[in-house]
């Protein structure tokens, strides 16, 4: 946010949503992958559960969306909102979008919670039938069995 308001010539969001995009995808769609938000019960496990495609790549993906969803009035306010509240404590996700949706006036919260709590992403599907158009949606998955509890 903060090089785009200083440099808007530099297109910064076009080219970090170019960069790394096919390998966070990729790996999204593959067996075994895990959620951005994991729920870590031992310190010891960090380790074994963070997977950079996914909490990077994919993380800061769900944030432009955000952005895009929100825009870049409400992204600011809502970021100045969280900071202000978590100044100089702990914070969790649930707070940011807390301070998101109530600078938007949208409930952040149940939009990301599908994107950041289940692995993959949606493939939708578009066809005109006799004039009718059907959406239709999926989760795609590359790999020898898909998880039943994907939505």
């Amino acid at each position: 946010v903060a090089i785009d308001a200083i440099e808007p010539d530099w297109h910064i969001w076009e080219s970090f949503q170019a960069s790394d995009v096919v390998s966070a995808l990729k790996r999204d769609s593959t067996d075994g992958v895990q959620s951005v938000h994991t729920q870590v019960e031992h310190p010891a496990d960090i380790d074994a559960l963070f997977d950079p495609a996914i909490v990077y790549a994919k993380g800061a993906r769900l944030l432009v969306m955000v952005r895009s969803l929100i825009g870049d009035k409400a992204l600011r306010q809502g970021l100045k909102r969280y900071f202000a509240r978590h100044r100089y404590a702990n914070a969790a996700g649930a707070d940011l979008w807390e301070a998101l949706g109530e600078a938007s006036g949208q409930n952040i919260k149940a939009v990301m919670d599908s994107w950041l709590e289940q692995p993959g992403y949606p493939v939708v599907s578009a066809k005109v039938i006799d004039g009718q158009l059907t959406l239709s949606q999926e989760q795609f998955f590359i790999g020898e069995y898909e998880e039943s509890d994907r939505q």
